[in-house]
Parts: C-alpha cells; sequence; structure tokens
C-alpha cells in the first residue's frame, strides 16, 4: 500500500511539474537543435555615397548608398526577410531611420524566402544627406522570421564614405 501511495506522489509531482503553467502570454524559448540560424552580414565594409545631383533637398536627397544584405541559413529550415532598417548619422545630424516591413519587402523581391543551406542577396539602395553631410555610419538592421514565428535581428554599421 506504501508503495502504490508512493508511486501515485511521485506520478502526480511529475506531471505537474511537466504540465507547467500557461498564463496566455507568447514567450520565446530557447532555441530548439531543429532551428535554423540565419547569418546576416552586407556585402561590403565600407559604402561610398553617390551624389544625386538636385536642388530639391529635402524631396531629393543629395547622396544614394547601395548594398546588398546577405542572409544565409545553417540549417535545414529555411527564413524569410522580414524587417530592415536603415539610418544615417554623423556629427553633423542624423538621417530619419528609414523602415522597410514585410510587405513592402515581398512587394520589391517578391519571395524574401531563403532556404535551408541557402543564401541570398537583397540589394538597397539608402537615400539620404540633407543637413547630415555624406561621410558618417549608415546602420542596417535586419529581421529575419522562420516559419514557427521566431524572430532573429541583427545591427550593422558600416562606414559611409
Amino acid at each position: 500500500m506504501r508503495k502504490h501511495f508512493l508511486g501515485v506522489a511521485i506520478l502526480t509531482c511529475a506531471t505537474v511539474l511537466v504540465t507547467g503553467c500557461d498564463d496566455g502570454e507568447n514567450t520565446r524559448t530557447a532555441p530548439s537543435p531543429l532551428r535554423s540560424l540565419p547569418v546576416i552580414a552586407l556585402d561590403r565594409a565600407f559604402v561610398v555615397a553617390d551624389v544625386i545631383p538636385s536642388p530639391f533637398c529635402p524631396l531629393v536627397q543629395p547622396f544614394r548608398a547601395g548594398f546588398n544584405v546577405h542572409v544565409g541559413v545553417r540549417g535545414g529550415f529555411g527564413v524569410f526577410l522580414h524587417e530592415v532598417q536603415m539610418g544615417f548619422f554623423n556629427g553633423l545630424g542624423t538621417h530619419p531611420r528609414v523602415v522597410i516591413p514585410t510587405p513592402a519587402l515581398t512587394d520589391r523581391f517578391g519571395s524574401t524566402f531563403v532556404p535551408g543551406g541557402g543564401s541570398r542577396a537583397f540589394p538597397f539602395l539608402f537615400d539620404f544627406g540633407c543637413f547630415t553631410g555624406r561621410r558618417g555610419t549608415l546602420v542596417v538592421g535586419v529581421q529575419t522570421r522562420d516559419d514557427q514565428g521566431s524572430l532573429d535581428s541583427k545591427t550593422i554599421e558600416v562606414e559611409v564614405r
């Protein structure tokens, strides 16, 4: 009888510990070994700002920097390019941050999917420079999403010459 009671108590305890509680809030769990890891990089260590001749600043920004965002995937499951943010700053001023959400990325590239084990380059142009000058730092924030909704982010700073 005592062994039976002890077995039921241990089983009940184990069930409570394994089941846990759910308060209805979404929480991010630790990465699964089955989860793919995105590798995000820019294609260069610095970018050169091209001059856009126009007297209509701020309607037309005077400088343009072009670069590629490379997304690679380590693992068997793919990811989607979810959002890209770009901003510029230097000692003379700061250009407002530009956010490119998923719908705009899909319009621009069609699919933003990067297959597991693969990589893809996404080209971007960033116009800036009214009241800031040409040299400074371009800050690019990249967010990816896997098919289970987990988000990964990386921020990259690159010198603008």
